[in-house]
């Protein structure tokens, strides 16, 4: 439709078309809103938008409305870069100016390029602050730069679990074929896999799902493989951010080194400890971690870059992995201490 004003959409969708306009173009929607401008929900489009000035997954403009639990996964384009023209993955152009209005819950895996501003949820906003927009995801593999709206994955966590706020009777999590897994050269660790996006429940159920080319990488320590995905880490920053704020998510996760890490001067908490140890798989791929200093942590029971590995507790058991991983550095403890664990 080109203009909704004051109206509800629900369970919509805009599969495979071309859609083009001059301004205010959008997948379900050109124009969407009023005051009060309604909710756009359960919506879906895979279709290409092109315009010259607003363009969106969803709508071209939402004014002063609602949006959630809304997909995008086609190609976003704004041909020109006159001023003001905007490109989202579910708004080109959000006017956020009063209360009510908000973006939540809501997801965009396409491309999204051109415009003056340009991003993956929201090309602008009319107050230019992101306040009004919660819990939305875009793939940063292929969108880069734009306005700071929503949250940046890529495609190897957007084909995993479901991140915070999607709900699991709204939307499918994603998942990976490791059982398939193509090393990129001979005797390599590093590989892909082939993933399926997260999706709408409602949308999977006629067949309507994307997939992508996932890094993965092989942890196997005997025989055999043992493919798996990962996050690649490659600074102090992200080294140490794995340890802080004693997370089971960030403790149950898979991680590989990218390169030798210098921590001089840098403030370590140990990874895992005896009440949610590390059940993740970390390869430092032949790598040194250097200058670690833990004589901060002298207080605590056990001390190292890895506190805790796995746990056996009332016949129940879980493991995790440390493998080709140097370091080298001071670490202290009132009873339990390591260089690695």
């Amino acid at each position: 439709m080109g203009r909704a004003e004051e109206i509800n959409i629900e369970n919509c969708r805009s599969i495979a078309n071309t859609i083009n306009s001059e301004k205010n173009v959008g997948g379900i929607c050109g124009y969407f809103g009023g005051n009060p401008g309604g909710k756009v929900s359960q919506c879906y489009n895979s279709s290409k938008v092109t315009g010259n000035d607003s363009a969106g997954g969803i709508a071209g403009i939402g004014d002063r409305c609602t949006a959630e639990n809304c997909l995008n996964t086609g190609e976003i384009k704004v041909t020109t870069r006159q001023d003001e023209s905007t490109g989202g993955g579910i708004f080109g152009f959000f006017n956020d100016s009063i209360a009510s209005a908000s973006i939540t819950a809501c997801v965009n895996l396409g491309k999204v390029s051109g415009g003056a501003s340009f991003a993956g949820i929201v090309g602008r906003t009319d107050s230019k602050s992101t306040g009004h927009i919660s819990n939305c995801y875009y793939n940063m593999d292929v969108i880069t730069g734009g306005f700071d709206a929503g949250t940046a994955l890529t495609a190897g966590q957007l084909c995993g679990a479901l991140p915070e706020g999607l709900e699991s009777a709204i939307w499918k999590e994603g998942s990976v074929d490791t059982n398939i897994a193509v090393a990129t050269g001979t005797g390599s660790r590093f590989g892909t896999a082939t993933g399926t996006y997260i999706n709408l429940t409602k949308v999977a159920k006629i067949g309507e799902t994307k997939t992508a080319s996932v890094p993965v990488y092989n942890y196997v320590t005997t025989n055999g493989d043992d493919w798996d995905t990962y996050t690649l880490i490659t600074t102090e920053e992200e080294f140490a951010a794995i340890g802080q704020d004693r997370d089971e998510t960030k403790w149950s996760a898979n991680y590989v080194l990218g390169n030798d890490i210098d921590l001089s001067g840098v403030e370590l908490s140990s990874i895992g400890d005896p009440e949610i140890p590390y059940i993740g798989k970390f390869s430092g791929d032949g790598h040194t971690i250097s200058h670690v200093d833990m004589t901060k942590e002298n207080d605590v029971y056990s001390s190292g870059l890895f506190a805790q590995i796995g746990y056996t507790q009332n016949q129940l058991s879980e493991s995790g992995k440390v493998m080709l991983l140097a370091a080298n550095g001071v670490i202290a403890s009132n009873t339990e201490a390591g260089g690695i664990c």
